[in-house]
């Protein structure tokens, strides 16, 4: 089967000048190319370029990090740094110890404090208009006084029912929360 747009001769000598010292990725993009195409290239010539996954963190890359995540998000971090994805870089903060949303709750986070399901605080978080319908929201961090509208709306009881113990529960946890927006 024939390629629509085949590597040229200078391209193929390129990837063999890249034996074993550059990533597919970094060839790739230097030839302006697909990983597919460039990898599949390498092996029919025998070329070995290594992977770029799972490549090690370094000290000047751990400061870096830090220093970008104080003025953005980690989606902001991610395109600054080229070659670590979002959650490479979440793994590493999350190595270093360092929470990623800066002061923030997450959703999983609330829930666990509330003693509840995830799921019934991100029902409340979207009916608050809170977190986007259509927006993926796992790793959403949420501002002390957002967190508290949650808690809130969980308080508020459901019909025909009593709350008793979580009840006392949310209370307390929303006393912390409204205590943390001021």
């Amino acid at each position: 089967m024939k390629s629509r747009n085949p590597l040229t001769p200078a391209e193929l000598e390129h990837i063999r000048g890249a034996d074993g010292l550059r990533s597919v990725r970094t060839v790739a993009a230097e030839l302006g190319r697909a990983r597919s195409t460039v990898k599949c290239a390498a092996d029919r010539m025998g070329v070995y370029l290594p992977p770029d996954e799972n490549r090690p963190w370094t000290r000047a890359e751990d400061a870096r990090l830090l220093v970008l995540l104080e003025t953005g998000t980690v989606e902001q971090v991610a395109a600054q740094m080229p070659g670590r994805t979002t959650l490479a870089i979440t793994g590493r903060l999350r190595v270093l110890g360092v929470s990623a949303y800066q002061g923030k709750l997450t959703l999983c986070e609330l829930a666990r404090r509330c003693g509840v399901c995830r799921h019934t605080v991100t029902r409340h978080a979207r009916a608050l208009g809170i977190v986007a319908r259509s927006k993926r929201v796992d790793g959403r961090g949420l501002r002390a006084s957002e967190a508290a509208r949650v808690v809130r709306r969980l308080l508020a009881p459901p019909p025909q029912s009593t709350l008793g113990t979580t009840a006392r529960r949310l209370r307390s946890v929303l006393a912390e929360l409204e205590a943390d927006a001021v």
